[in-house]
């Protein structure tokens, strides 16, 4: 009796396979390794070659399309052309930039991307005061940027509606809770559409502005990566992760007004558009909630025991009482 693989929903790559397929598809200098580095939305692996370390991200099945990725390929190319440091897509000896791997599940994209030099930033008042300026020199050099190519945009379905609804299958037996979250969500919407209203710049963002997607060399040279989330959103939305990454800890909330001394030393920054951050921050917290939300099967339902919802009620219940 022959036995076909089982389904899966997330399977991962072998690193010794992966290492003789990429020394056949670049021109890469011997010996070449690859290690996993982290399994999350997208595995990602480190590639050491004699030239030097690359990163190759592993897309997950039916989480990002072939279009998907390549606005996000388009949009890192066309910042780093701007000068903006960022980790570069890296073609094929073929010239393509995605390889295609008929997993389990479904086939994945790959793409090879440049090693972000130096190491994971500390967040203080300098780096944050430079992370600040970095952000602003990418929405400047993101004003121009233009494709045919589809991608979702960081709109109120993305942030709040879609969230809410993910949420829900996981709230039911906590009645009192989901109302306040359906209440938040509505509060939030109208919020957001009255700031629009009101002229909140938008544009290509980067969507994921924290702490763990920048590298910082000895040199004070900041990297950025991790372009996954980008898509057209508020440019106040933007700036609300970085804000929400350090909201957390009550020793870190200061960080916050560094970001935006070095943001605004090089692009004026809008009232309409301060203002609007700690809405954004609030909107921030449902997307991350209902990003667990939506890949449960993937990434696992522990992310959401009680533990977690505790902690995100009480996160909303506080961001939401301090909203204009």
């Amino acid at each position: 009796m022959t036995l076909s693989p089982f389904p899966a929903t997330h399977s991962t790559l072998a690193p010794i396979a992966l290492a003789r397929a990429l020394g056949q598809w670049y021109s890469f200098t011997p010996p070449i390794s690859v290690s996993l580095l982290n399994r999350w939305l997208s595995d990602v692996y480190l590639v050491r070659t004699g030239l030097g370390p690359y990163i190759f991200k592993v897309y997950r099945a039916h989480w990002r399309s072939r279009d998907d990725i390549e606005y996000e390929l388009n949009f890192v190319e066309h910042v780093a052309r701007w000068g903006i440091a960022v980790s570069t897509p890296l073609r094929r000896r073929d010239g393509a930039w995605c390889s295609s791997f008929p997993a389990i599940e479904g086939p994945r994209l790959g793409v090879l991307f440049t090693f972000a030099p130096g190491r994971a930033v500390e967040l203080d008042a300098e780096t944050s005061r430079l992370y600040g300026q970095t952000a602003a020199r990418l929405h400047a050099a993101a004003e121009d940027f233009s494709t045919d190519l589809p991608r979702f945009a960081l709109d109120l379905d993305h942030l709040v509606r879609g969230p809410l609804a993910a949420l829900t299958p996981f709230l039911e037996d906590r009645r009192t809770d989901l109302d306040f979250l359906a209440a938040t969500a509505e509060r939030l919407v109208s919020h957001v559409l009255d700031l629009a209203e009101k002229g909140l710049a938008w544009g290509p963002c980067h969507g994921d502005l924290h702490g763990g997607n920048i590298h910082q060399t000895d040199g004070g040279v900041l990297t950025l990566f991790d372009f996954d989330c980008c898509g057209p959103g508020w440019h106040a939305y933007d700036l609300a992760v970085f804000h929400w990454s350090v909201s957390v800890e009550a020793n870190q909330r200061d960080l916050w007004d560094h970001f935006v001394a070095g943001y605004t030393s090089i692009r004026p920054l809008a009232d309409v558009d301060l203002k609007a951050v700690p809405v954004f921050v609030s909107c921030r917290a449902f997307w991350f909630a209902g990003l667990l939300a939506s890949n449960a099967d993937d990434l696992g339902s522990g992310w959401l025991r009680d533990y977690q919802l505790d902690r995100l009620m009480a996160f909303l219940k506080r961001t939401a009482s301090e909203l204009i």
